[in-house]
């Protein structure tokens, strides 16, 4: 009988338990996590600090799942080192458990800001629950707000913040807000619905220090000597793969745990999954840190499989990155911002006066990126093409005029993004206001509402 170690409960542990159990009935099933909260939609933490999300709506999973599924679970328990050679793991508390086949599921985490006055109360990050509780505590006695990080996290921090009626200044590094995700057009659209909803962007601004008395944050300073009072500074300087007991075990690690189209790692039996590793992408063929809710469900099942004795490939990943920026559906798939020069070409369409923008890339007549802002109804259509290396000429004619001609915008192709794991839900050509319908790949119930350009938006039903 095989025994089975998982190390993270998060989505790409959870998901490679199921995916185990089902094809092996009888192995023994054992996931460790230093996270005492359990299994929960981590997407959905700025509504949770808002007050938006309940804590029984932050549940991934009933109850009883791990039982149903023979799972053993041990919470609160972090893994310190990998003894590959000896096929067990080192835990913080100096035990160590064995496994005939590992999987390390162990995430990534924010790095923290190294600044003076950073240890001041006040200063706030949005990883876990216990930091969205922590936001929304911090919220009751202040009036202002800076958020520094211009990525989807940062993004839910200001948006969680507006949500307890803290108004938000936004540090810009730049004169454009996020230019390695979006390009000009993306970057005015987003910008435009950032300022239209009470957020202050602060353009060519670098955070420098943070002042404060009695221990509280009081303002933030920036290096060309601006001062803006608040209460809270909310933080993310991105995300960095938790791989340090991949690392003292003596396996193959980068950016993040490095592995290949099977996800196995330099290790014999050991396999990663999710935010901790640095995978084979499609579009550079190049291997990739990335995150990702979805990425790591793919990641966690293809795993799984593997463990399992199966063949699951990710040799088609590609990088994508699915948030909804204060309600507005944004979708980037593989190399969706491209450099200037030789060889590349982007075809783009720009509809303010609905809040819409797409584009597509491609690189020596080969299909290779697209950004969706607003409108993401034909973004499964060309994740396919991206995956079967397309070239846009063998796009449907019909979809292309209705991706680029203002007439043609209504999209008969019609798809919302899933408030969990992202994912372009295609909707029945009758879908309205109201309805609840159930994401295929996370399985989250979530209520369609009209966004403000007119298109349909998932909700987590609560």
């Amino acid at each position: 009988m095989a025994r089975y170690l998982i190390v993270g409960n998060g989505v790409a542990g959870v998901r490679a338990a199921e995916t185990i159990r089902k094809h092996d009935k009888r192995g023994e099933i054992k996931i460790i996590d230093d996270d005492p909260e359990g299994f929960y939609y981590r997407p959905q933490l700025a509504d949770f600090a808002a007050g938006a999300q309940t804590d029984a709506g932050m549940r991934a999973k009933p109850d009883d799942f791990y039982e149903a599924n023979r799972i053993k679970l041990g919470l609160g328990r972090e893994a310190t080192s990998v003894l590959a050679s000896e096929h067990r793991v080192r835990l913080d508390d100096g035990s160590t458990e064995p496994y005939d086949r590992l999987l390390l599921a162990t995430g990534g985490a924010p790095p923290k800001l190294q600044v003076p006055g950073a240890e001041l109360q006040g200063v706030q990050y949005l990883q876990t629950k216990g930091d969205a509780s922590a936001l929304a505590a911090a919220a009751r006695g202040a009036k202002e707000a800076v958020v520094v990080g211009e990525n989807s996290i940062g993004l839910e921090i200001a948006r969680a913040l507006l949500g307890l009626g803290v108004k938000v200044s936004y540090l810009v590094r730049g004169e454009r807000f996020w230019p390695e995700m979006l390009d000009a057009d993306a970057g005015q659209l987003i910008e435009q619905h950032l300022e239209g909803r009470g957020i202050k962007l602060l353009r060519g601004q670098q955070l420098q220090a943070i002042v404060g008395s009695g221990g509280k944050v009081e303002k933030a300073i920036t290096a060309s000597g601006l001062e803006v009072p608040c209460g809270i500074v909310g933080v993310n300087l991105g995300r960095a793969a938790n791989a340090d007991a991949a690392a003292s075990g003596g396996i193959e690690v980068d950016q993040g745990i490095l592995v290949d189209e099977k996800l196995a790692t330099s290790a014999r039996d050991v396999y990663a999954a999710g935010d901790a590793t640095q995978a084979p992408e499609l579009t550079t063929g190049q291997k990739l840190h990335s995150f990702g809710w979805l990425k790591a469900w793919r990641q966690g099942q293809a795993a799984g499989e593997n463990m399992a004795g199966g063949s699951a490939s990710v040799a088609d990943g590609i990088a994508t990155l699915q948030v909804q920026i204060l309600a507005v559906d944004f979708l980037a798939l593989g190399q969706n911002n491209p450099p200037a020069g030789a060889g590349w070409r982007k075809e783009s369409a720009l509809f303010p006066d609905v809040g819409v923008y797409k584009s597509l890339v491609r690189r020596n007549g080969t299909l290779v990126g697209a950004t969706f802002v607003g409108n993401v109804a034909e973004a499964g259509v060309i994740e396919g093409l991206i995956r079967s290396r397309a070239d846009v000429s063998q796009l449907d004619p019909a979809i292309h005029r209705q991706m680029f001609d203002q007439f043609s915008l209504r999209s008969v192709i019609v798809a919302a993004l899933c408030p969990v794991c992202k994912f372009a839900v295609p909707l029945a050509p009758d879908a309205k206001e109201g309805d609840v319908m159930t994401c295929p790949v996370c399985g989250v119930e979530m209520r369609l509402e009209r966004m403000p350009n007119g298109q349909l938006s998932g909700r987590v039903v609560t």
